[in-house]
């Protein structure tokens, strides 16, 4: 967008590229209220599954336009207006929107998609003699007309994402056009890459200031588990809500050309080992680049002696790190005083489970990683019950192959590692998972993740204290053994008493929906990396006196 409205508010940045979802993606995850106007976009599915205590309502255009209201709606009850369609038409003159933009609260946000009359495609239709079509009938909404419309309502344009499909034929079309745009002194590559988008996604906000931009790239671990999905990639979707905010998340390396003209960049780096001193350099370009640099490790650092062998520089020639649990944060603080602790959390629940046939045979689940110190002392009593109960308790095994060849029973099933989805997929047909952890050091610093995993899909936690005790209430979310001998009575109890498995399992989901969804979570991340931006001169002169060679050459 141009300045030619003459509004102090800069104009909306275009980012490299929409987010995945399309507006759906942009929705805040953390909504009460998401209105959609003239058509739906399937917000009330979406945030049914990462946000289920939020309403959804759809408006018809007429009454956007200013008809009657049947929604009911007053000034500043909405946190998000979405425009599936287009802003285009009788919703979008600068009365009617001004209007709908008194429904969003102050800071609440408007999404729309808006054609591109300057697309390859719409330029070779006029070329053809094929335009104007019936039913797309230009609205002037260029970027400018659209700038100019967003701040005569009383919004503040923040984003403008191009959308760009068929990019190989619409070079075709303006090199074929190359003679013609030289004649006229038009710019070949401006021409280009304003007719290359489809459309855009645009952003604005009611009222105060433009928000930064703020750009979070991580560089991620290859996939094991949900390590990714948890700690970086789903918190980093829900922080791409916040106005202003863009992720993006690769692999091994990050593209430092993403931050171009961007002020503020936290670089998150998942997991890494740094080394002396070839990582020195590594550190040294990300600080010329203007990055903070934040690690993300949420397991005990102690388990990769090279850390430590290399002066912990994976925690101290960083500015901060973010981790999973408090013991891990109180450890991680020995290196670098800047510990921000993020709990695991669901980014998505599935609907409530329906009741089990108490006639079907009960299901019991064990799936996890290097758990085979801490299954060992339940085995017996486990293998005695197994074979008290024969065909009616099944047992399903994910990953651990020796855990399911000592099972002694014929009624079992075995499922290699597998992705994400599908090892939720056979949790959630389950009744019971078992989720031993000994008490040693190593434990301790593990999360809860498997407690929510649980609930959250409507199965029944028997736990040990270790880490669990923390978040599950014994009896009512799920059920803690201190030894082997109430694992096997619990065990028994839960095998028998198929009401009290559905009772537990529903007050279980119940309490992942009041407290451990991430939409109720993620503007911390948002708010620490702000606060840490600001602090920034602190931080550098910290990290200088930790690590100076980072700062030398």
């Amino acid at each position: 967008m141009t300045s030619e409205c003459q509004t102090d508010t800069p104009a909306p940045r275009h980012p490299a590229g929409p987010p995945d979802g399309g507006l759906i993606n942009l929705v805040p995850a953390d909504a009460s209220l998401v209105v959609e106007v003239g058509g739906t976009a399937g917000c009330a599915q979406y945030l049914a599954r990462i946000n289920p205590p939020a309403r959804c309502l759809t408006v018809s255009l007429a009454d956007a336009a200013g008809g009657p209201n049947t929604a009911n709606l007053v000034p500043g009850s909405t946190d998000c207006l979405v425009y599936p369609g287009s802003l285009d038409g009788p919703a979008s003159t600068p009365d009617a929107l001004r209007r709908q933009a008194r429904w969003l609260r102050e800071g609440g946000i408007l999404l729309a998609r808006v054609a591109n009359p300057y697309h390859w495609r719409t330029v070779r239709a006029v070329l053809e003699g094929a335009w104007p079509r019936p039913s797309e009938a230009l609205h002037g909404l260029t970027p400018e007309g659209l700038e100019s419309l967003l701040t005569e309502a009383g919004l503040t344009p923040v984003d403008l994402y191009p959308r760009v499909p068929d990019t190989q034929a619409g070079r075709a079309l303006v090199q074929g056009l190359g003679a013609v745009l030289r004649e006229t002194g038009i710019d070949a590559s401006a021409f280009a890459d304003r007719a290359a988008p489809a459309d855009f996604l645009v952003r604005a906000v009611r009222g105060g200031p433009r928000p930064p931009d703020l750009l979070v790239q991580a560089i991620v671990r290859p996939p094991v588990g949900a390590v990714n999905d948890k700690r970086v990639d789903e918190p980093g979707r829900f922080l791409a809500t916040v106005p202003g905010v863009r992720f993006v998340s690769g692999t091994q390396r990050a593209d430092l050309r993403l931050g171009a003209g961007v002020e503020h960049k936290v670089l998150l780096w998942q997991r890494p080992i740094l080394r002396r001193p070839e990582d020195i350099a590594s550190l040294r370009t990300l600080l010329r680049a203007g990055c903070l640099v934040v690690v993300d490790f949420d397991d005990d650092p102690r388990r990769w002696p090279e850390i430590e062998a290399h002066g912990n520089l994976t925690f101290r020639g960083v500015h901060g790190v973010q981790t999973s649990t408090e013991p891990l944060g109180e450890l991680l603080r020995r290196f670098n005083p800047n510990v921000a602790v993020f709990p695991n959390q669901m980014a998505e629940i599935p609907p409530p489970r329906p009741p089990r046939d108490p006639a079907s045979p009960v299901t019991v689940f064990f799936g996890a990683l290097n758990r085979e110190n801490d299954w060992r002392p339940i085995l017996p009593g486990l293998n005695r019950l197994l074979g008290e109960y024969g065909a009616r308790v099944q047992v399903w095994v994910v990953h651990d192959r020796i855990f399911y060849d000592a099972l002694e029973t014929t009624a079992k099933r075995f499922e290699p590692t597998c992705p994400y989805p599908r090892y939720l997929e056979l949790l959630r047909r389950c009744d019971i998972g078992l989720m031993p952890l000994e008490p040693t050091e190593a434990n301790r610093y593990k999360s809860d993740l498997k407690l929510i995993e649980h609930a959250a899909n409507g199965v029944v936690a028997l736990a040990s204290p270790t880490v669990y005790a923390d978040s599950l209430r014994d009896g009512e979310t799920g059920f803690l053994f201190h030894d082997p001998q109430a694992f096997t009575v619990r065990l028994r109890r839960l095998v028998d008493d198929a009401a009290l498995r559905q009772r537990v399992a529903d007050q279980a989901y119940r309490w992942v929906v009041s407290e451990r969804l991430l939409a109720q979570h993620y503007r911390e991340r948002y708010r620490w990396y702000t606060q840490m931006l600001e602090e920034r001169p602190r931080l550098d002169a910290e990290l200088r006196a930790r690590v100076p060679e980072i700062f030398a050459g």
